[in-house]
């Protein structure tokens, strides 16, 4: 959860820097501040216990990975995050997790979240 909090607030820095060719004038900064107060109230209201699990587990496929990467076992380390990926992708709380940052739609622009889903869908889990 801190994480993708951080994420957003990245995001918006870098928006406030006008990043990514991004026109900063255009962008009502106060309802983009509150829309990300309702994302992270939205996802306060999410089981922390299970969301804590997820993260053990994620950090757990990290260090799998990070060694098939370094025994050289390329695809086995891609199909592994694929399959976590998949998993996440119908795990109750990351489905919860997206409906709440989905509030965020409209107030970020989506060339700007496009460019973060194709550089994650272009790269090799192990580089």
């Amino acid at each position: 959860m801190k994480n993708l909090i951080c994420c957003l607030m990245l995001l918006s820095a870098g928006l406030a820097h006008g990043e990514q060719g991004f026109d900063v004038n255009s962008v009502d900064m106060k309802k983009m501040m509150a829309k990300m107060e309702q994302v992270q109230s939205c996802i306060q209201q999410i089981g922390q216990r299970k969301l804590k699990q997820l993260e053990q587990r994620t950090q757990q496929l990290q260090i799998e990975v990070k060694q098939l990467c370094a025994d050289d076992k390329l695809a086995q380390a891609q199909a592994r995050a694929v399959s976590f990926g998949k998993q996440l992708a119908n795990d109750d709380q990351i489905i919860s997790m997206k409906r709440c940052t989905e509030m965020m739609t409209g107030v970020l622009p989506s060339s700007l979240l496009q460019v973060f889903e194709d550089q994650l869908a272009s790269q090799h889990v192990c580089g």
